[in-house]
């Protein structure tokens, strides 16, 4: 049971770490985020894997002040526009 709650632990802080890091780096310099993107997500993806230590590296960076974010604007627009 402990290694359950563990689990479920990690899993929220490595999605906790994503949302972070690529909101960071997304919204901090948005001329280069859509060039950018791929490896927006595979630093944020790496934080996400390393779970708790990644929500601890994304909030002494600062990335807090940027708020979440799980998705590039581009989907986000591209689905406004369908409805």
């Amino acid at each position: 049971m402990v290694w359950l709650a563990a689990g479920v632990v990690w899993i929220a802080c490595g999605v906790l770490a994503y949302g972070l890091t690529f909101g960071h780096f997304q919204r901090r310099w948005p001329g280069i985020a859509k060039e950018m993107r791929s490896n927006h997500r595979a630093l944020a993806l790496l934080l996400a894997i390393v779970g708790p230590l990644g929500v601890f590296i994304a909030l002494t960076n600062g990335s807090a002040k940027h708020g979440l974010k799980f998705r590039s604007s581009e989907r986000v627009d591209g689905c406004a526009s369908k409805h």
